[in-house]
């Protein structure tokens, strides 16, 4: 019983962390945007975020202008270092939007830096 129990705090455990992972979709204003591959960016900053936006930026179609609008309660600093030497590398401009919080302000930054 005590094992069952281990591997249910385990598993739960597993499924918390992968959840709060940053999610990458395609900006639900993006249509309005012609000349802007945009992508919204919510959630926790986790390690495998930078590979797996560099993924979905691939598989976009190539526009003259990049851009993320972030809203994240923070995380891995490591990886938001990460992110912000891709946003350099790549050009993307990073955006707040009104209303949304990005604790991870700095990641700009810090890529600017590296």
């Amino acid at each position: 019983m005590r094992s069952v129990l281990l591997a249910l705090v385990v598993a739960l455990a597993i499924v918390s962390s992968q959840a709060s992972a940053m999610e990458f979709a395609v900006h639900p204003n993006a249509a309005s945007m012609p000349n802007v591959a945009a992508i919204l960016a919510t959630g926790e900053v986790e390690e495998g975020d930078t590979d797996r936006l560099a993924a979905l930026i691939l598989s976009l179609p190539a526009k003259p202008t990049r851009a993320i609008y972030l809203a994240s309660p923070g995380g891995s600093l490591f990886e938001g270092m990460r992110l912000g030497r891709l946003f350099k590398m790549a050009r993307i401009k990073t955006v707040v939007e009104g209303g949304q919080v990005c604790a991870s302000g700095r990641i700009p930054t810090l890529g600017a830096l590296a």
